[in-house]
């Protein structure tokens, strides 16, 4: 499905229940950025192309040369080992050079509501120095026990954009999965660039905030923190699966507890309504989360009339990611350039749709990718729309951000809109995080009537149902007149009988 263009990486990762997702994921799209040499190998050794073959070829190849497991497909690949080297060979295949993402620090969070402040000094000087602790005794034991291991691998340091986020060496991941307070989500895996977007809405105690995109739950768990333990959040993952995740995700960082659904029995609850860890002075922020498309909600209506703060990160082509494979081969660029169109056109239709929420002041929009097709161009059509046209504007979302130099064009298209030094953009090589976009918008005009954000087939239903309702009518009012007329009726009979009479 990933290969023929039909889903990304992730969606595809999503939809299979996989004990490892992230280790298949690194592997599959490895595999994916070698395919055209890998594909070749596989034609010259008369092998399948696809599927699992591409990735045995890539672990043989280019990866631990090996292969665990695997029973007969395994002998089978080992058995043409020399004639796949040649075709890989023959077809200009290289061994993969170390990229910018190989070489982006580990980022660590500091989740407030699982980490108890300390009395003194600032919130992370305690986790700071916990964590450094941690990492040294890990370096220690790698050293007795005969690995080689950089000293640089167990320096900790604070993030200088982000408040609350802790940097490491690339290298440390592997002990950071072993801490109990990863696992416990006191600590949280989480690049810098995933935080930006809680970061630039500038949530505020008592905040009400929808993210419309909510799975699989960082930004959204970020989001929560920031409330400071009042206001209330509405989840939103229409797919069951990445909800399942949500949710799981939300429980280990914030400490929702969901209340038991009002329904009939064995059926799954579309609404998880409960409430997080409370904090000092407050009870917690109220949560629901929704399996529902996020489209499907009419803004107009309570609850959702009430919202403020809308956090809008839909699916996107994931080129900003390291799980994203940059090489596309030359046969698939078609297939990809009709990819990031459709992603475009459903980017347009969930902004545009956030920006109808009466009572939204803020909408923040982000992707994971580096294409304007996605980003800047998304805005400019949102912005255009004749619901919303001039109630919005760009503002700068993060003051303190620096954006890395860029061309100011994309495939000889147009150049950017005077806006565009505000939005936020995170390169990998310049910013030493994942690529990203984010884009704020604040409300400056009015609110958009009922009527505005009634759909067009809607309003012309309705206009049907008034005039049917109007023509329904006409008889009654009908036979009203003929009613208060019939007395004139009888006058003119009685008159007519009395002539014949007198005749």
């Amino acid at each position: 499905e990933v290969v023929s263009g039909r889903c990304g990486l992730k969606a595809a990762l999503y939809a299979r229940d996989l004990d490892r997702p992230r280790a298949v994921c690194k592997l599959a799209s490895a595999a994916l950025s070698n395919q055209q040499a890998l594909s070749s190998a596989l034609r010259e050794a008369r092998l399948e192309e696809n599927g699992i073959f591409l990735v045995l070829a890539y672990e043989l190849l280019l990866g631990s040369g090996s292969i665990k497991g695997g029973g007969q497909l395994r002998r089978r690949m080992e058995k043409k080992l020399k004639v796949l080297r040649k075709g890989f060979n023959d077809a200009g295949g290289q061994a993969e050079q170390p990229s910018a993402f190989a070489q982006l620090p580990r980022y660590v969070r500091i989740n407030s509501l699982r980490w108890s402040r300390s009395a003194s000094g600032e919130a992370s000087e305690a986790p700071l120095q916990h964590l450094a602790n941690a990492l040294q005794d890990a370096y220690q034991k790698d050293l007795a026990a005969g690995r080689q291991v950089a000293a640089e691998t167990a320096e900790v340091s604070k993030d200088e954009l982000v408040p609350e986020l802790l940097v490491l060496h690339p290298a440390a991941r592997c002990w950071l999965q072993q801490l109990p307070e990863v696992q416990n989500g006191a600590l949280v895996l989480q690049d810098r660039s995933s935080c930006l977007s809680a970061l630039a809405a500038g949530l505020t105690p008592g905040t009400i905030v929808l993210d419309a995109c909510a799975a699989p739950g960082s930004k959204t768990s970020h989001a929560i923190e920031l409330l400071g333990g009042s206001g209330k959040m509405f989840a939103f993952e229409k797919d069951p699966r990445r909800a399942k995740a949500l949710l799981q995700r939300l429980r280990l960082l914030c400490g929702f507890e969901t209340r038991k659904a009002r329904g009939a029995k064995g059926k799954k609850a579309s609404v998880k309504r409960g409430q997080c860890l409370p904090t000092a002075g407050h009870p917690g922020v109220e949560v629901e989360v929704r399996i529902k498309d996020f489209l499907e909600v009419k803004p107009w209506e309570a609850p959702w009339n009430q919202v403020e703060v809308l956090l809008v990160d839909p699916s996107c082509s994931g080129s900003g990611l390291p799980e994203h494979h940059l090489q596309t081969p030359p046969d698939a660029a078609g297939t990809e350039a009709a990819r990031l169109k459709r992603l475009a056109a459903f980017q347009r239709r969930i902004l545009q749709h956030a920006m109808k929420f009466p009572k939204a002041r803020t909408v923040v929009y982000s992707t994971c990718s580096l294409h304007r097709l996605e980003n800047e161009d998304v805005v400019t059509a949102a912005l255009s729309q004749n619901v919303t046209a001039g109630a919005f504007r760009v503002t700068s979302a993060v003051p303190w951000w620096r954006n890395a130099p860029l061309d100011l064009s994309e495939d000889g298209a147009e150049p950017l809109p005077s806006w565009a030094h505000l939005c936020l953009r995170s390169e990998p090589g310049f910013h030493r995080c994942r690529g990203f976009f984010l884009c704020r918008l604040d409300r400056v005009g009015g609110k958009p009537t009922e009527e505005q954000l009634t759909p067009r087939k809607r309003r012309k239903r309705k206009r049907q149902k008034e005039l049917k309702k109007s023509r329904d009518g006409a008889p009654e009012a009908s036979s009203q007149a003929a009613q208060a007329k019939a007395p004139s009726a009888s006058k003119k009979r009685k008159g007519a009988a009395s002539g014949l009479r007198i005749n």
